[in-house]
């Protein structure tokens, strides 16, 4: 009797705990270049679906993902791509390489690093002019568009995640 009586009551001091709002939340967080009031911008996104911990690593569902490119970048002078608005909703990333980012509403710049995940969701319905991209030459990248434009839930703060967010990021090339 005692016994069942111990395990409702560790189940009931279970269900309280788990149900305790967290600081921070073990989820994936992931700068995103995003258009906010037809202007392109950066923002934090943490996804919504916490990290699963499978024998000790980190595993985040990121959303479904479809038609992916591969791009290597020409590697006799860096890339500027000029003004644009994301071509796709989508996850990016430089496995190799880097870039720099400018919005031409802000004196924002965003110093894409290899090797993190990144979103870009500034497209024509979200931004009028979008943003400027300098792609370090040689740089390898992967274009990881969201299927049928879905974009994985998450919650935002504006700025870059790990820096400051009421300050404007200032990196260079």
């Amino acid at each position: 009797m005692l016994t069942q009586a111990l395990k409702q009551l560790a189940l009931a001091a279970f269900v309280a705990f788990a149900a305790l709002p967290t600081s921070a939340k073990d989820a994936l967080q992931v700068t995103a270049i995003v258009g906010k009031d037809m202007k392109s911008t950066v923002e934090c996104w943490t996804l919504d679906q916490e990290y699963m911990n499978v024998r000790g690593m980190k595993i985040q569902h990121i959303g479904d993902l479809t038609k992916a490119t591969y791009t290597e970048m020409p590697s006799d002078k860096d890339f500027e791509q000029g003004l644009y608005t994301a071509p796709n909703l989508q996850f990016f990333v430089i496995i190799e390489g880097n870039a720099t980012i400018t919005f031409p509403t802000s004196d924002e710049i965003l110093h894409v690093k290899q090797g993190l995940l990144y979103a870009a969701t500034d497209n024509a319905a979200t931004s009028e002019l979008g943003h400027i991209t300098v792609v370090r030459a040689g740089s390898r990248i992967l274009q990881l568009p969201f299927k049928d434009g879905v974009i994985p839930e998450h919650t935002s703060i504006p700025g870059e995640c790990g820096k400051a967010a009421s300050q404007p990021v200032r990196d260079e090339l």
